[in-house]
């Protein structure tokens, strides 16, 4: 025996396409970035925007949407790969593999029960897959594109630093660094001191790189008076800065640089590399501030009424980006507003306002996931 429901244009038979019980919700319509209907259904990027469509004869407005990602043979995905930003109308595309064909259905429900689906085109979401062992982050919203890139940093000389290239679908972005000069030593207390060590060379490139693994040759910073170590990857080399020289009273010659510096924002924001050619006599390069810049500096000179040692340079290193993901609206929004709290010295107010921001969503995610289930849906 058939069930039938009674749609506008006449009974219709339950089980067959796109069917959905009078007053649940219309079929929600893909747009794109802008809110505008999309005429391709799906970009290929992994965030799908929507919004709730248009309420016709007998149907009302959704309470929540909800939605599931399926391979084209069928089988759908787990509910968790899936995310629905109810505040934004987006679906968030998780947990898929490479060169494999999807489609998103997206729908509405309320207490008369699931509305119609739309679903979007079939697509593949092929990104680079890569494995490491040098310090790895995540960018949102990086160099303010929307989307999401992953950074890999490995930092002075290191024999075990290798990075693995899994799957290559997209180029990579590598910075190369030298290590900088040592500063050189004077025997004589007073103002002399020796001399300064050169900043290591920058080189940066873009280009795809081969399923392989390959050896990280990131440079360490040269000791009193030693010139720092070339830094290398690939088919790319960072010559180091030459060292400082010991002296007495005069005649203390600087190091030389082992070539240019660049202006890059591999970081996600504009950087210069080394962000100045050597330190302050008599400082050695701040070793807490890698991070910010410092690598590459040549160290600054001594002279004897310092008790410590001529400062070596500082290190080098090897800096890895690529895309993984596009970023949602509200992962944007938090980005650009972490930019923010930054420039304005506001960093642990804004940390505090993330993470109640963080949990606010976590909570509506548990919300919508009790409502499916509770649904059914």
């Amino acid at each position: 025996m058939s069930i039938y429901v009674k749609k506008e244009d006449g009974w219709t038979e339950v089980g067959s396409s796109n069917v959905a019980a009078e007053g649940t919700p219309p079929a929600p319509v893909i747009t794109d970035p802008d809110g505008n209907p999309s005429n391709d259904a799906y970009e290929g990027g992994s965030v799908i925007y929507f919004s709730p469509g248009t309420l016709g004869p007998n149907q009302n407005d959704a309470i929540f949407h909800a939605a599931k990602i399926y391979r084209v043979d069928g089988s759908p995905l787990t509910t968790e790969d899936a995310l629905i930003d109810q505040y934004e109308n987006e679906v968030s595309v998780i947990g898929t593999k490479t060169e494999t064909d999807y489609f998103v259905e997206i729908y509405g429900v309320n207490d008369n029960g699931k509305g119609e689906t739309v679903t979007s085109n079939v697509f593949q979401l092929n990104y680079n897959v890569v494995n490491g062992n040098g310090a790895y982050s995540e960018i949102d919203d990086y160099n303010d594109s929307g989307e999401k890139w992953a950074l890999m940093q490995y930092i002075s000389s290191n024999a075990n630093w290798e990075f693995e290239v899994q799957e290559s679908h997209r180029d990579f972005k590598f910075l190369l660094v030298g290590g900088g000069g040592g500063g050189g030593s004077s025997s004589t207390h007073g103002s002399h001191y020796g001399g300064l060590g050169g900043s290591g060379a920058a080189v940066e490139d873009q280009r795809k790189i081969d399923v392989g693994t390959y050896p990280i040759g990131a440079a360490r910073g040269g000791n009193q008076a030693s010139g720092g170590g070339t830094t290398t990857f690939l088919d790319l080399s960072a010559p180091g800065g030459t060292g400082g020289s010991n002296c007495h009273d005069s005649g203390c010659n600087n190091g030389s640089s082992g070539g240019p510096g660049v202006r890059t924002y591999i970081r996600g924001s504009e950087e210069n590399f080394p962000y100045k050619t050597t330190c302050c006599p008599g400082n050695a390069c701040d070793y807490n501030t890698w991070a910010n810049g410092n690598l590459g500096i040549g160290g600054g000179g001594h002279h004897a009424s310092v008790s410590a040692c001529a400062p070596p340079g500082c290190p080098g290193a090897v800096i890895i980006a690529w895309k993984i993901s596009d970023n949602t609206t509200t992962e944007i929004k938090k980005a650009k507003a972490a930019k923010q709290a930054y420039m304005d010295g506001l960093d642990q107010g804004y940390s505090m306002a993330q993470s109640d921001m963080q949990e606010e969503l976590e909570d509506l995610s548990m919300q919508i996931f009790v409502l499916q289930e509770e649904y059914d849906v």
